[in-house]
């Protein structure tokens, strides 16, 4: 039910980003059926990828916020017991962690986007990639 309301609302351009990269459909390349099928070239893959990393790193960011909340939570509950307070500083630590990783991850991704192909974009904005049609 959730994937077809996703659907629903990605064709209706109502989601803030496009993960899949729109092909231009071209008079080129018909199926049997005479219906037109949309040419696409590897940088609408890069760009799908680099779309969909972006969304990743949407969600890592929230589930970061989510995570040091819940750690900031427990320990305000912790009432001075020491194993309350280690458990929600481990709980911070490993969300901060773990978003330090996927961004790292994100600019090593970006710099070999940028090196290996012909999209440009800036490395330090999110969703910056243009890459050539």
């Amino acid at each position: 039910m959730f994937g077809l309301v996703k659907t629903a609302l990605a064709q209706s351009g109502r989601l803030p980003f496009r993960i899949v990269a729109e092909c231009e459909p071209t008079a080129t390349s018909t199926s049997a059926s005479g219906e037109i099928i949309p040419t696409c070239t590897f940088d609408h893959i890069i760009e799908t990828g680099v779309n969909f990393v972006d969304a990743l790193i949407a969600l890592a960011i929230l589930v970061t916020i989510l995570f040091v909340i819940i750690g900031a939570f427990r320990l305000v509950i912790s009432a001075g017991n020491p194993e309350a307070i280690k458990s929600a500083r481990s709980n911070i630590t490993s969300a901060v962690i773990g978003l330090v990783i996927v961004l790292v991850a994100w600019v090593v991704l970006n710099t070999a986007i940028t090196t290996f192909t012909d999209c440009s974009g800036s490395w330090y904005v999110f969703e910056s990639f243009n890459c050539a049609k």
